[in-house]
C-alpha cells in the first residue's frame, strides 16, 4: 500500500514537461539552443519584443535546467542600412538578450554575447527572403 501512495505521489513530478518545453519555441539540441521561434525586435531598436520574451523565457527554462552549459549568443543583421549601424543595432541585440538572461537568474560568467553585423550572410540580401534569414540570433552552447 505504501508503495503505491508513494508513486502516485511522485507521478506528477515524473512525468511532468519540463518547463522549457512548454510551447517548444527554443529546444536544446547538441551544441546549440534551436529556436523553432525566432527572437526579434522592435523595429530599429534594441528591444525584445513580447512574443520573442516568451522564446527567451524558454531559453532561461534550458539554462536552469542545464547548468553545466554556457551560452554565446551571435546577433546577425542583413545588409540594409550601413555596416556601422548594422554592427551596433547587433551589438545592442546581444546585449539586450544578456540582460534579459541575466535578469531572469543566468548567471552573467555562463553568458557570452557578440552583435556580428552584416558579416556572416547566410543567404543572399538580394532578395527580401534572403535578408530575413540574415537577420537571425543564434545561440550555441559550450559544456562548462
Amino acid at each position: 500500500m505504501r508503495a503505491i501512495v508513494l508513486i502516485s505521489l511522485l507521478a506528477p513530478l515524473l512525468f511532468a514537461a519540463p518547463v522549457h518545453a512548454q510551447n517548444g519555441a527554443a529546444v536544446l539540441a547538441g551544441d546549440h539552443i534551436e529556436l523553432r521561434t525566432p527572437i526579434t525586435f522592435d523595429t530599429g531598436t534594441a528591444n525584445v519584443d513580447a512574443e520573442s520574451q516568451q522564446v527567451l523565457d524558454e531559453v532561461v527554462g534550458i539554462l536552469r535546467m542545464h547548468p553545466d552549459i554556457a551560452v554565446d549568443i551571435g546577433v546577425h543583421s542583413d545588409s540594409s542600412g550601413s555596416s556601422a549601424f548594422n554592427q551596433a543595432q547587433t551589438e545592442a541585440r546581444a546585449r539586450a538578450i544578456r540582460t534579459y538572461l541575466t535578469t531572469h537568474g543566468i548567471a552573467a560568467s555562463r553568458i557570452q554575447a557578440q552583435g556580428y553585423g552584416e558579416t556572416h550572410p547566410i543567404e543572399s540580401n538580394s532578395t527580401a527572403e534572403g535578408r530575413a534569414h540574415n537577420r537571425r540570433v543564434e545561440i550555441a552552447v559550450r559544456r562548462l
